[in-house]
């Protein structure tokens, strides 16, 4: 049961990743994820957006637009799977976005008081 909950989360994860935009390529097919000035990072993100289905061709977002709606899209996904194993981890969970002084974002699993 869990097996088939995470490998329908995860397909849909990845699907609203592309339909929603927050996983794009450039004109140069360069994905949105990548660091243009790394060759690594572009050989790793063109084989994610290969793995993933086709990316839409599009300018990339602003870096906090893009973030906010990655950082959304992981809390989904979070709520859809960490939170329906309670028989592996019992009690009350949240999942929250903390932010830090240096305004670093990030997703955090709970224990809910």
């Amino acid at each position: 049961m869990a097996a088939a909950l995470f490998t329908k989360e995860r397909a849909e994860f990845h699907n609203r990743l592309l339909q929603e935009g927050i996983l794009t390529v450039d004109s140069e097919g360069v994905p949105s994820n990548a660091d243009k000035s790394q060759d690594f990072s572009k050989k790793v993100a063109v084989g994610l957006v290969s793995q993933l289905g086709k990316a839409r061709v599009s300018g990339r977002a602003a870096g906090q637009t893009s973030g906010d709606l990655f950082e959304k899209e992981v809390r989904s996904f979070i709520e859809a799977t960490f939170l329906k194993l309670g028989h592996l981890r019992p009690g009350a969970w949240d999942v929250l976005r903390v932010s830090s002084r240096q305004s670093t974002l990030e997703i955090a699993v709970l224990p809910a008081l």
